[in-house]
């Protein structure tokens, strides 16, 4: 099963639901929309592959939705050097340059910590951390489920 997290401005949620589920439903008729308890974030749960659903929801256009990130990897109750470990391994061998968006919501402090450790091994492997380098490492999460991707430079903006 496939988990994407969608953002979209307080107050919308139900239309960016709407937006997204009209892209959606053709693909899989039994697509979960999750609120959480976070204003504007949804976790939307798919039997297709997340990058696949992914580029089939890049395709269309929204008024409503903000952000669209795919969870390649799924991580649930880690420690901040787990989620760190797993977020090297998507870093391909050939990359010099890399951006880091780091969003943890509903805990304190551990985006910091989350995105010293990385960028100190990055460093470690020469990999240089640049906000605007043309991949980049999307760590989001939402309490203590983490979703990590390796993404174009702002590749889950919508606008």
């Amino acid at each position: 099963m496939g988990l994407l997290l969608i953002t979209c401005r307080p107050g919308n949620v139900e239309r960016c639901i709407e937006e997204v589920g009209n892209v959606l439903y053709p693909y899989d008729q039994g697509i979960v929309f999750e609120e959480t308890p976070f204003k504007g974030v949804v976790v939307l749960k798919t039997k297709l592959d997340p990058m696949e659903a992914f580029r089939i929801l890049k395709s269309s256009e929204y008024g409503f939705v903000e952000r669209i990130v795919p969870f390649q990897i799924v991580v649930e109750n880690a420690s901040i050097d787990d989620i760190v470990s797993r977020a090297l391994a998507l870093v391909k061998p050939d990359l010099k340059t890399i951006c880091l968006r780091i969003r943890v919501r509903g805990v304190r402090d551990v985006s910091s910590k989350i995105w010293f450790l990385l960028k100190r091994e990055l460093l470690d492997r020469g990999v240089v951390v640049k906000s605007d380098a043309e991949y980049c490492i999307y760590v989001e999460t939402i309490e203590k489920l983490y979703g990590l991707s390796l993404l174009k430079n702002r590749e889950d903006r919508v606008h």
